[in-house]
């Protein structure tokens, strides 16, 4: 504190403790006007408050009190001896208190709606400075925090969490598929209830499936339901352990902004581990006889087939169409997905 001295006294008349209960709690609003005016509706002291207080023997304690409603201040005296024992000690280490160690010393005098001040005076005179840096650090410290977190949720409230996507399961489910003969990769899952699932044009009758880390390990197909014109296609494989699928989503529920997340093999090399792309619902189109999703989310050549989940974890659709490689996506809007729905008309 560069100036230490008592430069600050409160005008009043035959009542300094009413004067000062007035003048205090108005003193504490304007700090936070001016350093925090997006928090001032939820400030405590703004309503009702009771002041109390002690300034004998050149001590002085203020303590604030925030109630609900908006009736008169309340003043009292401070009659508690323990504290008034407390102050002393502490102004006899230091005229001027910091903060900190009075809160670490008298934890129990200060909260959200409580605010105790302890320091000096003379004949009614108190140091600016001092109190005016005791009341900001008893600000941050224990009301900015409470209105942050109040503002959070009043924000959450409006806007909806951020989904939380199941990755392990989602990676357990996702496969390349290939075709030697016909040089065409694409991604496939399995889906609870009907099997694996892939894009007709991405499925062969030598078409393979694998793990992307166990390449090694191919494994062929079964064809068991196609629809070329939809381009979904169903199929089994043999001895190919599958410990819990992914679950069907209900895809005409879908709306637009909705947040989605797109898994897959792009352009699938060895040893990649798959992408996790998330995106929202940004639109329709009409293509080979029903509504497919659009998505702000780049579908690449190899995504084909893979599944586009929801945010419960639930599969809402299948990748279909987009660019051939990432650096081409911006060229095209027809990110387009197949809605899982429509696996019922065939």
């Amino acid at each position: 504190m560069s100036k230490i001295n008592y430069d600050w006294s409160i005008p009043y008349s035959n009542f300094p403790e009413v004067d000062l209960g007035i003048h205090l709690p108005k003193l504490m609003r304007l700090v936070i006007e001016q350093r925090y005016p997006e928090f001032i509706c939820d400030t405590p002291f703004l309503g009702t408050t009771i002041f109390s207080s002690y300034t004998e023997n050149g001590v002085v304690i203020f303590q604030l009190d925030s109630l609900t409603g908006s009736n008169p201040p309340i003043f009292n005296k401070i009659s508690d001896t323990q504290l008034i024992g407390n102050a002393l000690k502490i102004v006899q280490l230091n005229k001027f208190p910091d903060f900190n160690y009075v809160n670490e010393v008298l934890p129990d005098q200060f909260s959200f709606t409580k605010y105790t001040f302890i320091g000096t005076h003379e004949d009614m005179k108190f140091n600016f400075l001092h109190y005016q840096k005791f009341l900001i650090d008893y600000l941050n410290n224990h009301v900015l925090p409470q209105l942050i977190e109040l503002n959070r949720k009043r924000i959450m409230r409006v806007i909806s969490e951020p989904p939380s996507f199941d990755i392990n399961k989602i990676v357990n489910n996702i496969f390349v598929i290939e075709s030697s003969s016909n040089a065409i990769q694409g991604s496939c899952f399995y889906l609870n209830g009907v099997g694996f699932v892939t894009c007709s044009h991405c499925l062969f009758f030598d078409s393979e499936i694998f793990r992307s880390n166990e390449e090694h390990k191919r494994f062929p197909v079964k064809i068991k339901k196609r629809h070329e014109v939809i381009d979904l296609a169903i199929f089994e494989v043999d001895d190919f352990e599958i410990s819990n699928g992914l679950e069907i989503g209900d895809s005409d529920r879908v709306k637009l902004n909705d947040p989605i997340v797109v898994a897959g093999f792009p352009n699938h090399n060895y040893g990649d581990s798959g992408i996790f792309s998330p995106g929202l619902i940004i639109g329709t189109r009409q293509a080979s006889s029903i509504t497919r999703f659009l998505i702000n989310a780049p579908l690449i050549a190899g995504n084909s087939g893979g599944p586009i989940i929801s945010y419960n974890n639930k599969v809402i659709g299948v990748a279909v169409t987009g660019a051939d490689k990432m650096e081409n996506a911006f060229q095209t809007e027809n990110h387009g997905v197949i809605p899982i729905s429509a696996i019922s008309l065939f």
